[in-house]
């Protein structure tokens, strides 16, 4: 039940998108990010590095995506996220700027059950280029971790 749920929710979002991108081209938005996350639980810290694209639409200061990526925890496990993102872009001066965000979506493990994923941070960005920094929690075999991330990112 649940993964029927998540394939309508992302056949919604792609064909929301699809829609909005063709009446509007030039408000359409291809990103793509790179992380690094540092997170722990009680007391064990893993290593979790990450590459997403997202897909999105924007509208005046926000930006609604939906993201997909591949990530590592530490040198054995890969995962691939899917997940929905919110981008909030403060006002710019010239090319530099301000955005908060946030993800929430779900981590699909390349040999156990899907664990959930949420994200949050604020950066500064230039032209079309971008630092964030925040904070990151996932499930993981039964398990939730949390810890800093910083990304760095960049828009077509």
């Amino acid at each position: 039940m649940k993964k029927l749920l998540m394939l309508l929710t992302v056949l919604l979002t792609i064909s929301t998108v699809s829609v909005l991108a063709q009446e509007n081209a030039n408000k359409f938005h291809i990103g793509v990010e790179s992380s690094t996350t540092t997170m722990i639980d009680y007391g064990d810290g893993i290593s979790v590095s990450s590459v997403n694209c997202l897909f999105g639409y924007r509208l005046e200061k926000n930006l609604f995506a939906l993201g997909l990526g591949l990530q590592s925890i530490g040198f054995n496990q890969l995962q691939i996220p899917l997940y929905v993102n919110y981008k909030h872009y403060f006002p710019k001066d010239s090319h530099v700027y301000t955005l908060a965000t946030a993800s929430v979506g779900t981590v699909f493990n390349v040999d156990d059950y899907p664990g959930a994923y949420i994200d949050a941070g604020y950066g500064v960005g230039l032209s079309r280029f971008y630092g964030i920094i925040g904070v990151s929690m996932m499930t993981y075999d039964d398990v939730v971790f949390f810890g800093p991330s910083i990304k760095f990112g960049f828009s077509f």
